[in-house]
């Protein structure tokens, strides 16, 4: 059992440092570079990495989850983000963009709250109708 939970709690470890190192990125090139090619392109590499991770790693199609697939929000809440703010970044105010604003940075914690809920559904132990294994010693 233990190397069961060490592997997924090196699994989450990696992956929020993916998701901490994609928006330092993206915080970096919008706010010191003003580079929204470099803003857009960025989470690309990381948040695939991420995917990529979690497909090899934990990912089984075969059993059945509640959350099925709700991983996919917590890849694309670096995009509201980056489109939260490239509407931030504007020559005139408007009211109305800054509710559009607001709604593009609750839609990026919705998605890390159902990747988080998603997560939670992955490391969920399973358990099988005919029960448990016995406990053989030394095997």
């Amino acid at each position: 059992d233990y190397d069961v939970y060490a592997r997924i709690c090196m699994l989450y470890g990696t992956v929020s440092f993916l998701h901490a190192v994609t928006y330092y990125a993206v915080g970096t090139a919008i706010v010191e570079l003003r580079g929204f090619w470099v803003m857009w392109t960025l989470p690309l590499v990381f948040m695939a990495a991420q995917a990529l991770i979690l497909r090899l790693d934990i990912l089984q199609p075969e059993r059945s989850h509640k959350l099925p697939n709700c991983e996919f929000l917590g890849h694309l809440a670096p995009y509201f983000v980056c489109a939260a703010c490239t509407l931030e970044y504007r020559y005139y105010y408007s009211q109305a963009q800054v509710a559009v604003t607001w709604g593009l940075v609750y839609a990026a914690f919705f998605g890390h709250f159902m990747f988080a809920l998603r997560l939670l559904d992955l490391a969920w132990p399973s358990s099988d109708p005919l029960g448990d294994m016995p406990e053989e010693p030394g095997k």
